[in-house]
């Protein structure tokens, strides 16, 4: 397992996805912060499996517990925090006799180069996307304290599939009270959702997700240049999310067919505050935040487990195959993943906010 290393924080998620359990420990945390458990809450709730068509159906309660770090009082200690969270609903049995045989477009057949047969654990062991509850807690955590701070992360849906909810690159756009799936859906969109996700379920298949995360109240002067950048900082850990793709800051990937005198951020006065006419830019020039909205945007692949049969290779065996995969799975991981998103960029900009309130 590796560390995520940010300039004044580290984290490392522990566990795999049908071990006992999964956590995380979270390095550099000062005595005395106090913890909003609400907002950690929040987070593990927006992810936890529920009964919607596009998720799984393995029922993980979430329920996590600190077991250092965090005094009686909800109190940080300044020693690390550590957090678990028991796996409840675990079953090894939907991988027997499959350890070998490579899941296409799974981490199987790169971790069993890398790391050996070791790496080949039941559900995806340390790829999979268990691994994003105990990283919904230390975002929560992270999060309380940016709240306090005047700080706020919304995640929501941007689209699924072919289905379009909404973006704040629209001229309607309005930043949702708080993180939320559906936020931007409205009773056409969500039923088009609905029925898709019905569809799909029954077929075997499914569809991936795009979604927006708007950091906002960030102050002018977070971040560094160059490889210090925020976008570096934010998206390392947005790229630990299993099934991210990519990810885009403001006009993003629509900068490459724009005019230079259609995308200018052009600043003025509000009072004695600079903001710019326009975010094109997404909150950050130069790798640095410029005080506006950081606007991010993140695509998540379809689930690659599903129940339609596929071509692979077994490499105990040496030889091609064909595979029908079982178990439990999303047919559209996006809707939980928003949890994710806001947890991974509270994390990020928690760690590079620091120097500003020192």
């Amino acid at each position: 397992m590796t560390d995520w290393t940010g300039k004044n924080y580290k984290l490392r998620l522990t566990g795999a996805s049908h071990d006992d359990y999964v956590g995380a420990v979270f390095s550099g945390m000062k005595k005395g912060e106090k913890i909003d458990f609400s907002a950690v809450d929040e987070l593990v709730a927006l992810r936890r499996p529920c009964e919607n068509a596009y998720s799984t159906k393995r029922r993980e309660s979430d329920e996590y517990e600190f077991i250092g770090g965090v005094d009686g009082e909800g109190f940080s200690t300044g020693e690390d925090l550590v957090v678990r969270i028991k796996n409840r609903d675990v079953r090894k049995g939907d991988y027997e006799g499959i350890r070998a045989v490579m899941r296409p477009s799974h981490a199987d057949y790169a971790a069993f180069v890398k790391y050996g047969e070791s790496a080949l654990k039941p559900g995806g062991g340390i790829f999979s996307g268990r691994m994003t509850a105990p990283l919904c807690v230390i975002g929560g955590v992270a999060l309380g304290i940016l709240k306090k701070r005047g700080v706020s992360v919304t995640g929501y849906l941007s689209s699924v599939g072919d289905v379009r909810f909404g973006s704040y690159d629209d001229e309607s756009f309005v930043l949702p009270e708080k993180s939320e799936a559906f936020a931007l859906a409205d009773e056409r969109t969500k039923a088009l959702a609905d029925d898709l996700f019905a569809r799909l379920a029954k077929e075997g298949d499914s569809v991936g997700g795009i979604i927006e995360c708007v950091l906002s109240g960030v102050p002018a002067g977070v971040g560094d240049a160059q490889f210090g950048c925020l976008e570096s900082r934010i998206s390392s850990l947005l790229f630990g999310i299993p099934a991210v793709k990519a990810v885009e800051f403001g006009f993003g990937k629509n900068f490459g067919g724009a005019l230079g005198s259609e995308v200018r951020d052009e600043p003025y006065y509000d009072g004695d505050k600079v903001k710019t006419r326009t975010n094109f830019n997404g909150g950050i020039n130069g790798g640095i935040s410029n005080g506006m909205p950081i606007a991010v945007r993140v695509t998540v692949k379809p689930t690659p487990s599903i129940a339609k049969p596929c071509r692979t290779i077994n490499v105990n065996e040496k030889r091609e195959t064909l595979l029908e995969i079982k178990g439990r799975h999303d047919v559209c991981i996006a809707p939980r993943a928003v949890a994710a998103v806001v947890a991974s960029s509270s994390i990020a900009l928690f760690d590079a906010i620091g120097e500003k309130y020192e």
